[in-house]
């Protein structure tokens, strides 16, 4: 757990003014790279821990929304800059999309 805030504390640190307004933690469906299911042997569906954010952001004066999206223990954070907490929203609140295998 200590790992996962020190991760938290460097991606605020680094994006400086970034205020985290929502945080939550879902499961998110394994695919294969053809877009299929991958389960186990008893067709359970492969999860894995997704994290979704809402932020504020101080930009140029100004404070813009957005939504920050990554899988625990895989590489890579995506950011998408949102036109109001309602946008930003909609997103947190959607069904998971699954993570690709290459």
């Amino acid at each position: 757990m200590l790992f996962w805030v020190g991760v938290f504390y460097r991606l605020h640190q680094r994006r400086k003014r970034l205020i985290p307004v929502h945080i939550k933690t879902i499961d998110c469906p394994v695919a294969r790279a053809d877009g299929s299911p991958v389960t186990y042997g008893d067709s359970r569906p492969v999860l894995m821990r997704c994290v979704r954010e809402i932020a504020l952001r101080e930009a140029r004066g100004h404070l813009a929304w957005e939504f920050i999206e990554y899988t625990v223990g895989v590489p890579g954070v995506r950011f998408r800059s949102c036109a109001s907490l309602l946008d930003a929203m909609s997103s947190f609140n959607a069904a998971p999309e699954p993570v690709r295998l290459a």
